[in-house]
């Protein structure tokens, strides 16, 4: 080993006693002290003390398993209770795939346009809807058994694009991408679409401000993903083709760009002022405060298609998707080479980005596409394995558009999809159960024209 206490000298183990480094060309082939095999053992070294640090950080990290679940008398109890004891107990994965094996599907058919969105509010709802050669965008009622009202939607379509004070026109023929702050009650929302100027709208209600339409990405850069800040919402995250902007959601200017990135689709907040962006096969980290303190943190090994930070995780875990791997990363660990993820799912789908939502137990839902073939798949983070696959609706699902993890009045979790001209809710309740008083309020709201 070369201890290294002399510079330029290398420390033979074995003869005790130093020689001259020497160059490859003046010595003999696998020399000790040639000046590349010194260089491979220094760098051996380097590793092995950085492999060592790691596996103390991840010890340091990890919680232990208690020693009283061994014991005969008490571990087999609490086992039970925790749900991973053998036999009569259910292991995690096993509770998960009971949990979702009694959702139950409910569609709500809005019959005329295409559905882009759908963002529940505490008296209504904003619906993003595609007609003719626009996109509509709408506030709707929400009635009270929580689905979409389209008796109200449907006698307020005309052949001719007009504004009113519940629904605009947008020029654009499909929208990108929607984000809303808050997620249960929203209050401001922001469209990405897809027309060359005026392709950014924003709506903040709390901040009294008209709705108002940017422009970014001026060169004809499609846009892909917008994510309002949920801790500080005075600004957004847009992943577009070569870049990221952060840009101020209330204020008329052009905010911050990172440009020159490879080709990135997808972007969120990792904390107040940090955002993480797939550039390529690489996660980037830029914190806001610096345009110049950003680095590449993790490398996916494939084109990233979707990254998303995980709800209740302190900030520090990202779920990063690719077209046939969706990944766990943890910031709290150094990154290594591809493939060092916490865990890992296997997942197939063939579109440019994936469409997925987490919920705060740690269920995702992806919506993943193959020729014809679209579906929901289910995985459970705390198990590490897919739990099932949701049905569409038709024999030939269409292509799902919007799809999240919600909470209604109660604080109950659903799963809302817009799936074509459906809306599409999973929730664990009955839809059979009749709501009361649903009757009487859609009569009303048919007597007073919907308004």
């Amino acid at each position: 080993m070369n201890v290294g206490s002399l510079p330029g000298y290398y420390y033979d183990e074995e003869k005790k006693k130093y020689f001259k480094i020497q160059p490859d060309a003046a010595v003999p082939p696998n020399a000790r002290y040639s000046k590349s095999n010194v260089k491979y053992e220094q760098d051996a070294v380097k590793k092995r003390k950085l492999d060592h640090q790691f596996r103390a950080k991840q010890a340091a990290q990890t919680i232990e398993r208690s020693r009283i679940l061994g014991d005969a008398t008490y571990g087999g109890l609490l086992s039970r209770e925790t749900g991973t004891a053998p036999g009569p107990g259910l292991c995690q994965a096993s509770v998960d795939r009971i949990q979702v094996s009694h959702l139950t599907r409910q569609d709500v058919e809005v019959r005329i346009p295409s559905l882009f969105a759908i963002h529940p509010t505490f008296n209504g709802a904003y619906a993003a809807l595609g007609f003719g050669a626009n996109v509509a965008l709408y506030g709707s009622p929400w009635n009270i058994s929580g689905r979409l009202d389209y008796f109200w939607l449907q006698p307020r379509i005309s052949p001719e694009p007009r504004d009113t004070d519940s629904w605009s026109f947008l020029r654009a023929q499909r929208i990108v991408s929607t984000s809303v702050w808050p997620a249960k009650d929203p209050e401001m929302m922001v469209l990405l679409t897809d027309h060359s100027r005026d392709n950014v709208y924003v709506e903040a209600t709390q901040f009294h401000t008209a709705a108002r339409i940017s422009t970014i990405n001026r060169d004809g850069d499609p846009l892909w993903q917008c994510v309002i800040n949920p801790l500080n919402p005075v600004s957004m995250a847009i992943a577009a083709t070569q870049g990221v902007t952060n840009l101020p959601c209330t204020e008329h200017d052009q905010g911050e760009s990172l440009s020159g990135l490879a080709e990135t689709r997808s972007v969120d907040w990792l904390d107040a002022s940090t955002i993480a962006a797939g550039t390529g096969k690489t996660v980037l980290l830029w914190d806001t405060r610096n345009s110049d303190n950003k680095r590449d943190r993790f490398n996916h090994g494939a084109q990233i298609t979707a990254l998303q930070t995980v709800p209740r995780s302190g900030s520090t875990q990202l779920l990063v998707a690719s077209n046939r791997r969706l990944s766990l990363y943890d910031t709290r660990f150094r990154p290594n080479k591809p493939g060092n993820a916490l865990l890992s799912f296997s997942l197939l789908h063939e579109t440019t980005t994936l469409t997925m939502s987490i919920s705060s137990r740690g269920l995702v839902a992806a919506a993943t596409k193959i020729g014809a073939d679209n579906k929901v798949q289910l995985f459970s983070l705390r198990a590490g394995r897919e739990l099932t696959a949701l049905d569409l609706p038709g024999r030939r699902a269409a292509h799902v558009t919007q799809l999240a993890w919600r909470e209604d009045d109660v604080g109950a979790e659903y799963l809302q999809a817009c799936v074509g001209n459906k809306l599409v809710k999973w929730g664990w309740e009955d839809p059979t159960e009749e709501v009361e008083g649903a009757d009487e309020y859609i009569a009303e709201m048919m007597r007073h024209g919907g308004r």
